[in-house]
């Protein structure tokens, strides 16, 4: 009977290491799966790999990568930076990244292990991914504006974008200024004089004045309020 007994417990127990996994990774237990437990590793810590044995957290010696640096889980293996990969120039990354982000396009990293991009000289820009900055640039002609300080991004005018309606820009604009006091222009308006008083308005062309009735509207308004005085009082 006893045998019986115990033939029994140790197939439930073979059934329960055949159906346990391993903990995961920054996970612990006494045995490495998840028949018992499995305890987190505290914050900014964690297990070397996958079925960690242990009895309590120290054996959570992975750290963060540190910048510069990435791995698959954004930890090390060992505590002092073992399996973490340097992110290459052109690229970078923070601290626990879990990849090496290229640097975007008008920035640059010219060393590997790089934390962060540097933008690029006015005058100048660059593709994702660069280590350097090499496509010489210009400035947007008038009635344009480009975000990358005014100036396109190929040298070939990409980057410009037109002026819209009710809005003016100087060469190598940043940004369109908006007319002013309801005034108007067409797209692509190259300077605040393109800003015309509305029809039926008048005022002085220096594009930013006050516009005051016309006089041919000053008079179509007194014959309307004749009229409708007429009506109302006969």
């Amino acid at each position: 009977m006893n045998n019986k007994i115990t033939s029994i417990l140790i197939a439930v127990c073979l059934f329960q290491i055949v159906l346990a996994n391993p903990c995961a990774i920054c996970t612990y237990s006494t045995d490495g799966t998840d028949a018992t437990t499995c305890n987190p590793c505290p914050q900014n810590t964690c297990t070397p790999a996958a079925g960690t044995k242990g009895n309590d957290n120290t054996v959570c010696i992975a750290q963060l990568c540190p910048q510069g640096t990435s791995s698959a889980t954004g930890f090390d293996t060992d505590g002092k930076g073992a399996g973490c990969t340097s992110c290459l120039a052109g690229n970078y990354s923070g601290v626990g990244s879990k990849t090496c982000t290229p640097c975007p396009a008008g920035t640059y990293s010219s060393a590997d292990k790089s934390a962060s991009c540097q933008h690029c000289d006015i005058g100048t820009y660059s593709t994702p991914g660069s280590v350097k900055c090499s496509i010489t640039t210009k400035q947007c002609p008038a009635g344009y504006s480009g975000l990358n300080a005014g100036y396109d991004t190929d040298g070939n005018g990409a980057g410009c974008t037109k002026c819209e309606i009710n809005n003016w820009s100087n060469q190598g604009a940043s940004q369109c200024s908006p007319c002013i006091n309801n005034r108007t222009s067409p797209a692509g308006s190259t300077s605040v004089t393109a800003c015309a008083c509305p029809q039926g308005t008048t005022g002085p062309n220096d594009g930013i004045s006050l516009c005051k009735p016309s006089s041919s509207s000053s008079n179509i308004l007194q014959i309307a309020l004749v009229f409708i005085s007429l009506i109302v009082f006969f």
